[in-house]
């Protein structure tokens, strides 16, 4: 529009008037352009975003596997000292268990065998009367002096 239009009537050129619809035509275009370049920064700004949820999701889950692989080793490391300890004990158990048998066995046999002499004795006592040899808790013999022995 010319500066001096004074509210009247205006007459175009054809020239004038495709010129402006070029300029019109030119503006929406950039315009959008402008909207289209928004537009696919805000797709690969959620792409980003997305991508980085994905591999947060991802290490947690890497993470989550890795911890409960250490809880499982840590279990079985557990029950293996568990059962190494259980062992260590029924060793224990068994050492003592013999040494209880090994002095019991002591024992019982010597008191098997003065029931045996005794026996044994009995038996030769019609046939040689000899005093019976009497024994030690530890099994050793005790001999009498004669006076003693009638």
């Amino acid at each position: 529009m010319p500066k001096d239009y004074n509210s009247g009537a205006v007459f175009w050129s054809p020239n004038k008037v495709q010129e402006a619809r070029d300029q019109l035509a030119k503006k929406e275009a950039e315009e959008e352009a402008l909207r289209l370049q928004k537009d696919e920064k805000i797709k690969a700004r959620e792409a980003k975003k997305a991508e980085k949820a994905c591999m947060l999701e991802e290490r947690w889950r890497t993470k989550a596997a890795t911890k409960e692989l250490r809880l499982q080793e840590q279990q079985l490391k557990k029950a293996q000292r568990e059962e190494a300890k259980i062992a260590r004990q029924v060793d224990e158990q068994l050492k003592n268990d013999i040494k209880k048998v090994k002095k019991g066995k002591q024992k019982v046999i010597a008191s098997i065998t003065i029931d045996q002499e005794d026996v044994v004795d009995d038996q030769a006592s019609d046939v040689d009367k000899e005093p019976s040899l009497t024994r030690s808790r530890s099994g050793r013999q005790i001999h009498l002096p004669q006076r003693f022995c009638m």
